[in-house]
Parts: C-alpha cells; sequence; structure tokens
C-alpha cells in the first residue's frame, strides 16, 4: 500500500513541476523521467496508467491536440525493462545517459509536433539539445532525491537495484546501517 501511495506522490509531484516550469519555457521531461524511475521497479502497470492519466492532464493544460504521452510512457516503460535487464542502475553517467536518451525522445516528439513554430532548423536543434541535456541532468538528481526519501520510508531504491537477470535480491532501508534486510 505504502508503494502505490508513493509512486502516486511522485508522478504528481513530477507533473505538477513539469508543468510549473513549463509556465516558465523550461521543457523539463520530469514525469516522463519520473515513469522511467518508477518503471524501473516492475510495478509497471500501475505506473503506466496513472502516468498516462497525469501526462493527458498535463497536455491538455498545455493545450496540445496531439496526446505524446500515450506514446512516450509506454517507450518509456519498455526501456525501463531494458535498462535494468541489460545494465545496472547505479553510476551516475548511467543515469546521465538514460535520461539523456528519454530527453531526446522527448524533445523529438515535442519537435515534430510544434515544427511550424520555431521557424529554423536551428530553433528545433537548440530546443532538441536543450530537451536532451535537461534530462540528462535531471535524472540523475531526480534518482537521488527519491532514493534518500524511499530510504526513509523503506521502500525500494534505484540505486540498489541488481541487475534484471538476477531479481533474488532488492534491498529495501539502509543496509549499510544494520537496518533489516528483505528479499523479493
Amino acid at each position: 500500500m505504502t508503494t502505490y501511495v508513493w509512486m502516486t506522490a511522485v508522478l504528481f509531484v513530477s507533473g505538477l513541476l513539469e508543468m510549473i516550469l513549463g509556465g516558465f519555457g523550461v521543457s523539463l521531461p520530469l514525469l516522463l523521467l519520473a515513469v522511467f524511475y518508477l518503471g524501473v521497479f516492475r510495478q509497471w502497470p500501475f505506473v503506466l496508467w496513472l502516468g498516462i492519466f497525469l501526462g493527458s492532464m498535463l497536455e491538455l493544460c498545455y493545450g496540445r491536440s496531439v496526446l505524446l504521452c500515450w506514446v512516450l510512457y509506454p517507450l518509456a516503460i519498455g526501456f525501463a525493462h531494458a535498462w535494468r535487464w541489460f545494465g545496472q542502475t547505479s553510476g551516475l553517467f548511467r543515469q546521465s545517459f538514460a535520461g539523456g536518451l528519454l530527453g531526446f525522445a522527448n524533445g523529438l516528439c515535442l519537435m515534430l509536433l510544434r515544427y511550424r513554430e520555431f521557424g529554423t532548423v536551428s530553433g528545433w536543434l537548440t530546443d532538441l539539445f536543450l530537451t536532451c541535456i535537461y534530462g540528462a541532468l535531471s535524472l540523475p538528481l531526480m534518482c537521488c532525491v527519491l532514493d534518500w526519501f524511499a530510504g526513509r520510508l523503506a521502500l525500494k531504491r534505484y540505486s540498489r537495484l541488481s541487475s534484471g537477470r538476477r531479481d533474488e535480491l532488492v534491498y529495501y532501508g539502509d543496509d549499510e546501517e544494520g537496518d533489516e534486510i528483505f528479499y523479493d
């Protein structure tokens, strides 16, 4: 139960922050990154449908005629599963790489949706580049902050997950401090 409340709060706050920053003209894909972050934990049906609902509300607030979240969020969930299966989840460079890829996908979709607004190729590339950089900087920061909160709530932490090929061991809580370790 606590896990679902945690995931709902993370998605809601991410969507709210994305809407506030979008009002200032900053295209920061926080909700997409939160869907990826939570999708790594294999609770994808709940994360996907709540993310699509909140993403649809966010895009309607932006006045978009095409709801990109119906395309991007299932891709982010699939990428999260592939990321968990093939790679380690910890490490600043790895998290930045995943955030940059998600930012690129978001920026590419926004660029294709708003191609008339930029007028020049340099405007397209600038927005695409900035969205990539925002994603690459935001995911490691998001992982750090959310892992800290998850550790305090004794929930699964992104940086503690092992490779998906061996799901025997998933840590909960702070095992360095001698807390109890539960097995999945």
